[in-house]
Order: structure tokens, then sequence, then C-alpha cells
């Protein structure tokens, strides 16, 4: 997995934590390039919707080893996180965006915080519990 562009490369080097002022269209593009070209939605009680295959996956199931925080240029409280992940049943790659601060929903907030999230220690063991195969909207 390739890492995204550093959008402050000719400045200073940038401190991983801080949020990014770069356009989402442009970090969603350069994880598509990447083949993360499918859509995850955060979904109730912990839950990621993939919008392939309509399976929910229990969002404490899914690696999250890598993550861009965004603000908006104009508006510093547009907060979001683009999230590349692989679904577990179907093996779509995608992003899943979340809103973080006053613009967060209480899906969103709950799959934050449930994400897995340890870089370079390799994929979770057995996700297979956490995944509720699903043809139904999720509400």
């Amino acid at each position: 997995m390739g890492r995204m562009p550093d959008p402050t490369a000719d400045s200073a080097p940038a401190d991983a934590a801080s949020p990014a002022d770069t356009p989402l269209g442009d970090v969603v593009r350069a994880l598509g390039t990447e083949g993360y070209d499918g859509q995850f939605i955060a979904a109730a009680e912990e839950r990621v919707l993939c919008t392939a295959c309509r399976s929910l996956i229990a969002a404490d199931h899914l690696r999250a080893d890598q993550v861009t925080r965004l603000e908006g240029a104009s508006d510093p409280a547009d907060m979001v996180m683009v999230v590349p992940l692989t679904c577990p049943v179907c093996a779509t790659t995608g992003t899943l965006v979340l809103h973080y601060g006053a613009e967060v929903t209480e899906a969103e907030e709950l799959v934050t915080v449930a994400l897995q999230r340890a870089p370079g220690e390799g994929p979770i063991p057995d996700p297979t519990p956490g995944i509720t195969p699903s043809t139904t909207e999720v509400p």
C-alpha cells in the first residue's frame, strides 16, 4: 500500500497528527489510483457498510492504519478523515469518510472510536465474528 502525497512537501515536514489542507476529492482520487475505488459508510451500532456487497462489518474488526485528516480551507470546522479499508467479505477496497468535530454524527463517532489502529502490525486475526452479510438497507 502506498503513501498519500504530502500536501506540505515543499514546506516544513508535516506532523502526521495534523490535519491536511488538501481537498477531500484529491485524497479520495489519490486512494482510487492505489485501488481503493469502493465506498464504505458508517452505520449504526459501530458497524461499517460495504456498498459493494452490502455487508455490515463491526468497526473493531477493520484495520485503519492509514488515516488522512482534513480541514476545510475556508472552514476549519469542516473536518473529515479518510480511511482506506478492505472488506473482509468481498475483498473490495475503498474509502470510508468520517466527520469529526462539530459535524460528526453518532454513527461516525462510534465507528471512529471502534476502528482498530496499529500501523505496521499486519492484519487483524479472524474478522469473521464481526461480519453480518446483508442485502438490506441500513437505517
